[in-house]
């Protein structure tokens, strides 16, 4: 999403891998829903991050979606009204941020039509989850119970991220891959673990963090990782 990369937020998605690969769904209904709740997130978000969660529910027929974010949160007594009309947790919020409008109204209604609830945990200051459950028929005959088959062959990879979330998500997904990731949190210590032991065939690094940007790092490693050594892959928002 635009707004995302225009504030500095990181917009992740976890997906389980127990999802499986085809859902059937009304998509134009889910697609609303997702882009209302999504706005939502990054509208009252400033720093940090939002994150697009899917997983099973207990119910192996229900399907669980989650919309979290590190934005300004809502008061437990607000949060019941924020799904009328043209609410808003308080005139303050109104005068800064403006009504959420329709949005929460819509995506709660169509969530009811679509056989879920949409529901609200929040505190104030410290982020908003918006989450719904649906009944939903996944096609299981394109659900792998194990990792798919790659090039990889428990090769390390270092994996460099000031954001925890982003380490979790990616140690996941190169685990299922076939690699053995070593997850960082900033670049001083990639320097250093880059210095121990053999050279790393794959170091994926994130082009935004606090003490170095993953291009100045790229001209910081030591002289044992010479060019061709390693590949090197920075993310950008």
């Amino acid at each position: 999403m635009p707004a995302a990369s225009e504030k500095g937020i990181e917009l992740l998605v976890d997906i389980s891998p127990a999802v499986p690969e085809v859902l059937i769904v009304d998509g134009p209904r889910l697609r609303q829903i997702l882009t209302n709740l999504l706005g939502n997130a990054l509208k009252f978000t400033h720093q940090g991050e939002v994150l697009l969660a899917i997983a099973p529910a207990n119910d192996e027929s229900r399907w669980r979606f989650r919309i979290r974010d590190t934005g300004i949160g809502i008061a437990p007594e607000k949060q019941k009204a924020i799904f009328e009309a043209f609410s808003q947790a308080d005139s303050s919020t109104t005068r800064r941020y403006g009504g959420t409008g329709l949005g929460l109204t819509i995506s709660a209604r169509l969530v009811s039509l679509m056989g879920g609830e949409l529901t609200v945990e929040s505190q104030p200051g410290a982020g908003s989850e918006f989450a719904f459950t649906l009944p939903l028929e996944g096609l299981h005959a394109a659900v792998s119970g194990s990792a798919p088959p790659g090039r990889f062959n428990n090769q390390r990879v270092l994996v460099v991220d000031d954001n925890s979330t982003n380490l979790r998500l990616l140690d996941t997904m190169l685990r299922q891959m076939g690699l053995i990731p070593i997850c960082v949190d900033n670049a001083s210590e990639a320097l250093r673990r880059a210095a121990e032991g053999p050279p790393w065939p794959l170091i994926l690094l994130d082009a935004q963090m606090p003490d170095m940007d993953g291009v100045s790092w790229r001209w910081s490693f030591p002289p044992c990782l010479k060019p061709g050594k390693a590949r090197l892959l920075c993310s950008a928002p």
